[in-house]
């Protein structure tokens, strides 16, 4: 519970300081809109913390590097006092994939299907629509 505390205090930090700062988005003003302000950690401009629930009985946070394009996966061990590491991942590769893992439609027919006027979208100028 204390590592809980401590976690939800330095996130409390974190909010106030990102707060009094100007240039502390992350996913510019569209995400803004919808209330979705990144919080920084304290001192740094590019390592973001999230509270996540794990499962219904698992608590702990996310730390983003957004520098080495890492993001940590930490468990709060409330019996223990302690934190477990539950992952690691580099996503800088994964940022350069354009369709992974989707099911139909996938991107490319979606954009066939405009092209063929399907879908209620728009044709593009110069296509024909399917008849």
């Amino acid at each position: 519970m204390a590592l809980l505390g401590l976690g939800m205090l330095l996130n409390a930090a974190a909010m106030f300081y990102s707060a009094h700062r100007s240039n502390h988005r992350l996913f510019g003003p569209a995400a803004s809109a919808y209330g979705a302000d990144p919080v920084t950690w304290p001192g740094d401009k590019h390592i973001y913390m999230m509270p996540a629930q794990l499962n219904a009985n698992a608590w702990g946070f996310v730390l983003l590097d957004t520098a080495s394009h890492r993001v940590c996966v930490y468990r709060i061990l409330t019996t223990a006092s302690r934190l477990r590491l539950m992952a690691v991942r580099d996503f800088s590769a994964d940022l350069k994939l354009s369709d992974f893992n989707n099911a139909a439609p996938t991107p490319e027919q979606v954009k066939a299907m405009l092209r063929m006027g399907i879908g209620g979208g728009k044709p593009a100028p110069g296509s024909q629509p399917a008849r």
